[in-house]
């Protein structure tokens, strides 16, 4: 789990993704030649996609948790079980650590996700602008815990599960018109620096090694 400055950090792209990103039901309506869950139901507890965003480099979503069930209400954060939460991209699965969705000061629960397309195999400089990415999620098992509160074990505590398996599917466009390229060509301990891409969220470089 993120915490403190790491936590402000995430804040603070996600209200920059926000300024970009599109709703799921936006995103859907561009492919309605395909079927999409964007929204589950399984024992009490829905799971939904809101926003959406890629530009091309990574692909952030929110996905909102709301449920009526006593015990996962009174979780601080919900998290799935050890390694059902699966997440694709064109079939592919990243790696990384999965969030986990976080209370929100309405009562419903947060999860924002960021997938690397370099993470697939996948160059990322093959997408294009409009291109289009199919994204699954799955999840089982849902717990709660106390971020405050440990078990004997010095583990979170938790409050309760809920069992079942919930599953979705979104699209996502790839927006590249607000990333910009600058040339830099410049080589130091034989590391050189071919370029680097700026897009709306982060900065990337591009290396070769002259050693290889």
């Amino acid at each position: 789990r993120l915490v403190g400055s790491e936590m402000c950090i995430r804040d603070r792209i996600y209200e920059k993704i926000a300024e970009k990103s599109m709703t799921a039901q936006e995103e859907t309506a561009r492919h309605q030649d395909k079927t999409y869950k964007t929204s589950v139901d399984v024992n009490g507890v829905n799971v939904s996609i809101s926003d959406i965003y890629c530009d091309g480099y990574i692909v952030y979503y929110t996905a909102v948790l709301k449920t009526d069930n006593e015990l996962l209400n009174q979780a601080d954060f919900i998290s799935s079980g050890k390694g059902s939460d699966i997440v694709t991209v064109n079939g592919k699965e990243p790696g990384g650590v999965r969030m986990s969705f976080e209370k929100a000061s309405d009562g419903t629960f947060v999860k924002s996700g960021e997938i690397d397309l370099m993470d697939i195999g996948q160059n990322t400089d093959s997408f294009s602008d409009k291109d289009t990415l199919e994204v699954e999620c799955s999840m089982e098992n849902l717990t709660g815990y106390k971020d405050d509160e440990w078990d004997k074990n010095g583990d979170y505590k938790s409050t309760g599960t809920v069992d079942g398996e919930w599953k979705l599917s979104f699209p996502v466009t790839v927006d590249r018109s607000s990333n910009i390229t600058y040339q830099v060509n410049k080589e130091d301990h034989g590391v050189k620096v071919c370029d680097v891409a700026v897009s709306y969220t982060h900065l990337r470089a591009h290396e070769t090694d002259s050693y290889l």
